[in-house]
């Protein structure tokens, strides 16, 4: 049965046979009457159970076993045990299975990743937490059979600076992934949780209380749709410890967008905020990457791995297009650097100018090459299309001048088309972004002080956020 394989699908040994669930599908032996029978059986049987545990490839000496809770030889129904040998299955009251929701794990899988860009390898993916019994017991946090719950084991942490690891290492052994606050380990400073069908309530009250005794500064929560409340959106919620109580963190309306919301982390030392899903049925891992993510005020955009690798092929592209132009145009090849100002001639004056007198500006640039500054006379063209003859064809062959000093002219030359470059790739690049008119005065700018060595990332940025685009291509421009 090749669906096996598929997240509405469980295999669980019951009975002695195997059953193959699927979403919707009720198993009597998980309806609340029948776990509870079990339960009772349990705690009238603790040493037949408890032998019965020892036996499992997965059984933890430490762990504080819940007779409330199933543990099988691949399977449990305890959210806190975090086994490599034992998924978690949920099932409502009636014994109707809800199928694993992969946002459960890989969001903070993947909030690992972008997390660690931030703060390094102080973050970490599902460590086991242990606290002291009489917490637990002031907290009422207790298994069925009274034994304090004193571990936890959260969807993601960052660490105080002390448990930081070498960037070298990836990621820690198991081992070093125990944190002992009950033996002076000091507490994490964030704590993420993603709420599952039976633990919304479980994180959003019991471990709200456990974690803001603990003294853990921050506590974010995904719902990732309907698990706050029935028909809840999926939503990043942000508390902040105050007074030993966790306060709402307001989001941040500069930065956030609709279904969005951005929060300032003091922890992340920035803004941060979870995307909204693009789909809520049958996503892939490939689908769950790059949700949360944290502002790089420095460079103007939300950053996460999937975001700084697109935007890095963007830069690769972008600069090797105009390094090309620039590379060709030096060498005396002026094809290239031709084709590309033809091509502008043609996009951006096909209202303007006859197919005809564009044809014909084109056979004298392919010639003799196009003229200075060929860009913005394209954009002047577009405003008074009378004045074509005189701005694309009346200087062609004079970018070399005719006074200075050979050495000179080869500098400035190189100075010049290099900010032509620069400067094609704002209009092409920037076309929907800003209008022509702040893409011009940009342009005189830099003609008159030079683009900004990182011009390509500064253009980048402002695709990503078009009201800073003052401060991103005007100001420092000398620097």
């Amino acid at each position: 049965m090749d669906a096996v394989g598929n997240t509405d699908w469980i295999q669980k040994v019951a009975n002695g046979g195997l059953h193959i669930m699927r979403r919707g599908d009720v198993d009597p032996d998980m309806t609340r009457a029948a776990r509870e029978q079990r339960s009772a059986w349990r705690l009238d049987n603790l040493a037949e159970w408890r032998r019965g545990l020892e036996e499992l490839g997965h059984y933890d000496p430490e762990y504080p076993y819940d007779i409330g809770h199933d543990y099988d030889w691949d399977w449990t129904t305890d959210p806190e045990y975090t086994s490599d040998g034992a998924h978690f299955s949920e099932y409502d009251n009636g014994g109707a299975y809800y199928p694993s929701d992969l946002r459960r794990t890989a969001v903070p899988l993947y909030m690992c990743d972008t997390g660690r860009d931030r703060l390094g390898n102080r973050v970490e993916w599902q460590p086991w937490i242990y606290f002291g019994e009489a917490m637990a017991v002031s907290l009422n946090l207790l298994t069925r059979q009274g034994t304090p719950k004193n571990m936890v084991s959260p969807g993601l942490v960052v660490l105080p600076p002390v448990f930081e690891r070498p960037s070298a290492i990836a990621d820690r052994p198991d081992m070093d992934r125990i944190f002992r606050i009950d033996m002076g380990d000091p507490a994490p400073e964030l704590v993420f949780e993603c709420l599952s069908p039976t633990t919304a309530e479980w994180k959003l009250n019991g471990k709200m209380r456990l974690y803001a005794a603990l003294g853990i500064k921050e506590y974010l929560v995904y719902d990732p749709g309907g698990m706050c409340a029935p028909g809840s959106p999926a939503r990043l919620l942000a508390y902040r410890l105050k007074d030993g109580v966790y306060r709402a963190i307001k989001a941040d309306p500069e930065l956030s967008a609709p279904a969005c919301p951005a929060f300032a982390s003091a922890v992340f030392g920035t803004h941060i905020r979870m995307q909204p899903w693009a789909r809520h049925q049958n996503e892939g891992l490939s689908d769950l990457r790059s949700r949360f993510q944290w502002h790089d005020p420095a460079r103007g955009f939300w950053r996460d791995p999937e975001t700084d690798k697109r935007i890095r092929h963007e830069r690769e592209v972008l600069e090797g297009y105009a390094e090309e132009w620039i590379k060709n145009y030096l060498k005396g090849k002026v094809k290239i650097w031709t084709l590309m100002s033809i091509d502008l001639l043609h996009v951006f004056l096909e209202n303007a100018l006859t197919p005809s007198i564009r044809e014909q500006v084109a056979a004298v640039w392919q010639e003799k090459g196009p003229p200075p500054a060929v860009v913005d006379r394209i954009r002047t063209v577009q405003r008074t299309p009378e004045e074509w003859h005189a701005q694309l064809l009346g200087a062609v062959g004079n970018w070399e001048g005719d006074a200075a000093p050979e050495t000179d002219k080869r500098i400035r030359f190189q100075q010049e088309v290099r900010t032509e470059a620069v400067i094609a790739v704002l209009h092409v690049f920037l076309d929907k972004e800003l209008n022509s008119n702040i893409r011009d005065r940009v342009a005189a700018v830099w003609r008159q002080e030079g683009a900004p060595a990182n011009a390509i990332d500064r253009m980048l940025a402002v695709r990503r956020t078009p009201g800073e685009w003052h401060s991103l291509l005007l100001e420092l421009v000398a620097s």
